[in-house]
Formats: structure tokens, sequence, C-alpha cells
């Protein structure tokens, strides 16, 4: 039979690796922005900048959802460890003193990257979209409701966790 022991320790090992992957889905959301900006300010007749700047929302929205999902991998294990009968007394005790101090700019900084990837798109789309307002206002309706909803959607499955 396994010990108790060997699970937290395996829990610890998948708590961390699930921190890599988060860093690492931050770190592409980063180079693939940065680099659809650098795309967007060369004038390519072949590929509507349009188009290519206005990709900026959906690809944040999809790597915001890889990035929630690895957070709310990390928060489960500590919910676990905190309500668990058996785990350690100090890692508990670690467990709630990393829950209730938790870094206030941890929990806003995507969001707010996400924000202003959309705010420098739309700038950028102001121009060429200018004769075709109501598109440009549909795409930015729903921009802002895609990034909005991933981070309610975020906030409310890791408050589930704790109740």
């Amino acid at each position: 039979m396994r010990d108790d022991g060997d699970f937290l320790k395996d829990l610890r090992t998948e708590i961390a690796a699930s921190q890599q992957r988060r860093g690492s889905f931050v770190k592409m959301k980063l180079t693939a922005i940065i680099s659809i900006f650098g795309l967007g300010s060369f004038r390519f007749q072949s590929l509507p900048t349009g188009l290519l700047l206005g990709l900026v929302p959906l690809i944040v929205f999809v790597f915001d959802l890889f990035i929630i999902g690895e957070n709310f991998g990390i928060r489960r294990a500590g919910s676990f460890i905190l309500k668990s009968a058996v785990a350690p007394k100090e890692e508990v005790r670690w467990e709630k003193v990393a829950e209730d101090k938790r870094d206030p700019a941890s929990g806003v900084a995507n969001p707010v990257s996400s924000l202003i990837f959309l705010v420098i798109a739309a700038c950028y789309l102001w121009g060429p979209l200018e004769q075709q307002r109501l598109t440009y206002s549909i795409w930015l309706v729903i921009s802002a409701t895609l990034l909005l909803g991933s981070w309610v959607y975020g906030r409310m499955i890791v408050k589930k966790l704790y109740v």
C-alpha cells in the first residue's frame, strides 16, 4: 500500500510542474502577441494587417484559458492539502499562509496584460477600420467580453475551492 507521505510528495511535484507550465504559457502568450504586433507593423500586401491584429484577443483568450487551467490545478492541490487530515501540520500551516497572504498583483497581472494587448490592438485597428465602425465596435465588444468572461470564470472556479 502506498504511503500518504509519498502521495503528498507527488502532489508537491505536480504543483511544481503546473507552476512551470503556467509560466511557459505566459511566456508563449507574450511571444505570440509581440510577434503579431511586430508583423502587424509591416505592410504586407498579401497579409491583411487588420485580420492579423484582429486575432490578438482570440490568441490572448486561448492562452488565458490555459493559464487559468494551470492556476486552478495549483490551487486545487493547495486546497486539498489544507483539508487533508493526513498532511503534515507544517505543510497545512504553509498552505494557510500562502492562501491568506497571496500577492494581490498575481490575481490581476494576467487579465491586465490581456487588457493592455486588447487596447493596443484596438488602437492599431482604429485607423484601418475607421470606415467600418460597426465591424470595429462588434469586434471590440466581443473581444472585451471574452477577456472579461475568462477572468470572471477563473475567479469563480478558484472561489469554489475554498468554500
